[in-house]
């Protein structure tokens, strides 16, 4: 502690200054948070103005294909930013590409299906990072999806993502009827 002493008598410590300031600046910080808070009250929707433009945008009979450079590209014209919660994806395991270089831990690569329940990403003007997480699904020969039992969660970057399928959840939400015909699931080899 350093204390000064000036003409007039009065000591006066740095120490008892810093926490003086510092008093006054979290007063202070709570202040503009409290307001900031009140005038800007928490969203649980996304900020990304593409995203809320794009959503429930999907046609209800059409396959979304992150290949399709009509619709999607990169950053937030991503496939991954229209994806919501509780959709039925196709993502791609064993290889895929990054830009432009395969990754993945086989040459094979292969294709799941997936309910979306968490999405974890970040999309700039050209590039996406982050995660999808949720709960891995099997398609059925009558075009129905079900989860895969025991449960499987899965996760994956939006790389990896190749569509978003159009369903009819049924009344248990348990299963999911596709709107569209997926050729018992061999649509997704004509990708590779």
């Amino acid at each position: 502690m350093i204390t000064r002493r000036y003409r007039n008598g009065f000591a006066f410590s740095s120490c008892l200054m810093v926490g003086i300031t510092s008093c006054f600046i979290s007063v202070s910080w709570a202040f503009v948070v409290k307001n900031f808070a009140a005038i800007h009250p928490p969203s649980c929707t996304t900020t990304t103005p593409i995203r809320r433009i794009l959503q429930g945008q999907s046609s209800s009979s059409t396959i979304d294909f992150q290949s399709d450079t009509s619709q999607f590209g990169r950053g937030e014209r991503h496939l991954s930013a229209m994806v919501n919660e509780g959709d039925v994806v196709v993502y791609q395991t064993g290889s895929w590409m990054v830009d432009g270089v395969v990754v993945g831990d086989s040459i094979e690569p292969s294709f799941e299906y997936c309910q979306v329940e968490t999405i974890q990403v970040v999309w700039t003007h050209n590039c996406e990072h982050g995660v999808l997480r949720g709960i891995a699904l099997e398609l059925l020969q009558d075009q129905c999806f079900v989860p895969v039992e025991p449960l499987q969660p899965v996760e994956f970057g939006p790389e990896q993502l190749v569509a978003r399928i159009p369903v009819q959840w049924m009344d248990d939400s348990s299963q999911a009827k596709s709107l569209v015909d997926l050729k018992g699931g061999t649509l997704w080899k004509t990708l590779q």
